[in-house]
């Protein structure tokens, strides 16, 4: 879509220098979606909603596991938190 949008010299000069004048539109644009995903991301921060459900998420079911997950995080062992665990999960829980 064309759009007809009014913006200062100095930021027009600024815009060219990093991309180019061919590059305006295809800057502009990355930037508002960037400033979007910003506005919506603190609208739902703000909300007050859970990011993740630590029910429905078998790695993070209790604190301990939560803290054991992490643990292997930071030792390269990684996996999706919403899947089950993998066979190698059982050397880093606590309770094994």
């Amino acid at each position: 879509m064309r759009t007809h949008v009014v913006l200062p010299d100095d930021l027009v000069r600024e815009i060219d220098r990093e991309v180019g004048k061919r590059g305006r539109s295809q800057f502009l644009a990355e930037a508002a979606r960037a400033r979007l995903r910003g506005a919506q991301l603190r609208k739902y921060l703000e909300s007050g909603k859970p990011v993740l459900d630590h029910r429905e998420t078998p790695g993070w079911a209790t604190p301990e596991m939560t803290s054991a997950w992490v643990s292997a995080l930071r030792r390269g062992k990684w996996w999706d938190p919403a899947k089950e665990p993998p066979d190698w999960w059982t050397d880093y829980r606590p309770d094994a």
